[in-house]
């Protein structure tokens, strides 16, 4: 049986194929190399293991991360992989290649990803070719979740949001100013913390404030990213991640001030995943 995981930096989906078939589905925390450990993420993955599914079954791993794109990164998670799994066949990915497969299949476009993190680059129908460095959420990732947050919870704390977005957020998510900076720099996995205000951001987006926030921080995605691919206009676009999907509306309007045109959408790139390991390449 072939056992595929999708991860980011907050989740990782894993399916088990059997027979071009799935057998069981399962999620686990993101294992993004730059944030793991490879003691954490051998418990988690053998945790994981013993509770979903029977370790003798499965003969392959195709494992697909957010930052796996760097061979030495891409070595830790084998190596987290091959200490649960011993003597299995494993190849570590980056997120992009998962996507560019999920997305295009065996064809040519640019690839994007918006979800925790945020990252560009052009996929050949094999492999990626040209990359933009995303430089993570402290230099960069600019319109994923964590950029988003980051935007949001420094208009919040310089209170530089209307009065009814303050009071809505007291009530919903009832964080101090004092809780929010503990959070960021004394708790693990930042990144994770500035996404988890996405869902606050996408459901106020009726305030003013709130969607020239978004609008802005897509204008630099466009701008820092995605513009700076070579031929960017020549090129089929396609999205992928949480918050591709859930803002894609904005996305698109973004995207024709600049006169692209977004052909896909997709939340999570796994039934892309699933259906290219199950068909014959072309």
């Amino acid at each position: 049986m072939i056992l595929l995981a999708d991860s980011g930096s907050t989740k990782t989906d894993w399916v088990l194929l059997r027979n071009n078939e799935t057998v069981v589905s399962f999620k686990t925390a993101g294992m993004n190399p730059y944030y793991l450990k490879a003691t954490e993420g051998v418990r988690m993955l053998h945790d994981a293991c013993c509770n979903h599914i029977e370790p003798d079954l499965v003969s392959r791993v195709h494992f697909y991360g957010a930052g796996c794109l760097k061979p030495t990164k891409a070595a830790l998670i084998r190596e987290i992989i091959q200490e649960v799994l011993p003597g299995r066949q494993v190849e570590v990915s980056s997120d992009l290649l998962a996507a560019g497969r999920a997305l295009f299949g065996y064809k040519k476009g640019i690839v994007c990803i918006l979800g925790t993190g945020a990252s560009v680059c052009t996929f050949d129908g094999e492999k990626i070719e040209e990359y933009i460095p995303s430089l993570g959420y402290l230099f960069g990732d600019e319109g994923s979740g964590a950029h988003l947050g980051k935007s949001f919870l420094y208009r919040l704390l310089r209170g530089q949001l209307p009065q009814p977005v303050m009071v809505s957020f007291q009530k919903e998510i009832g964080l101090s100013d004092e809780e929010i900076l503990t959070h960021l720099y004394n708790h693990k996995n930042p990144n994770r913390f500035l996404a988890s205000f996405a869902p606050f951001i996408a459901t106020h987006l009726h305030q003013h404030e709130i969607h020239n926030l978004v609008v802005s921080c897509f204008d630099e995605f466009f701008s820092n990213q995605l513009m700076k691919i070579t031929n960017y206009n020549q090129a089929e676009i396609g999205l992928v991640g949480s918050v591709a999907y859930h803002f894609r509306e904005i996305l698109e309007d973004v995207a024709a001030k600049s006169g692209l045109k977004i052909s896909n959408f997709m939340l999570s790139p796994m039934q892309g995943l699933i259906s290219y390991h199950c068909q014959p390449n072309p």
